[in-house]
Order: C-alpha cells, then structure tokens, then sequence
C-alpha cells in the first residue's frame, strides 16, 4: 500500500517509471465532494477514488486523518488500516494489521503513528 501511495505522492513516479499522469493526479487531490454522509454520520470529503479531510468554512481541516497537508488523500480501510498519500511533502503511509480493531476510520494506533510521522 505504501508504494501504491509513493507513487501518487511522487508525481505518478515510482522507481523512475511513471504510472499515473498529472492530470490524473490532480482530479485525486481536488476535493469534489463534500458534506454530511449519512452512513458515518459525520462530514466527509472525496476525489477521485478517494476520501480528503474535509475543510470547514475558514479553509482549516475539521479532521487530521490525513496529517496536516491540504493535498493529502487516501482511503481509510475498515477495521483500523489507512494508508495515503501526501504530495506536498513527497511522502506515502500505510498502516494494515492482522487484527481488525472496531470502526471504519482510523483508530487511535493509526492516528498517534501518523501524528509521528509529521512531528
């Protein structure tokens, strides 16, 4: 998941090889939809393919699921596991576990990994 991520983080390029166009990249960091979802109960933001945090009226994020960058995308995954990518820092994280934990976004292991990824 991290090198999938890598890849969209660097730009469609991964090892020297592009997989994805800019073009391509740019429709999965632009937010295109976003409000209240009835199945969470609580605001969320998508791409292309992707959850986004979403942003409240004074362009600040209501949710860190994605560190603090405003061009972070990913997909949390049920059960605990997350992985994104962060094209303004050129960076990809992902976190899978052999055990699920209870919810559909991430938990707190997740998130107090993330936190240390951008201290």
């Amino acid at each position: 998941m991290a090198k999938f991520y890598a890849a969209l983080a660097n730009g469609g390029v991964l090892e020297g090889r592009r997989y994805f166009e800019p073009e391509t990249l740019s429709w999965m960091t632009k937010t295109l939809t976003q409000g209240s979802d009835r199945v969470l109960l609580l605001d969320t933001a998508f791409s292309a393919g992707f959850m986004r945090d979403p942003i409240d009226a004074t362009a600040r994020k209501q949710r860190a699921i994605f560190g603090p960058s405003h061009s972070a995308f990913g997909q949390p995954g049920a059960g605990g596991s997350h992985a994104f990518a962060d094209p303004e820092r050129n960076l990809s994280f992902a976190y899978v576990m052999n055990q699920m934990e209870p919810g559909v976004l991430p938990g707190p292991k997740s998130l107090r990994l993330v936190d240390a990824l951008y201290d």
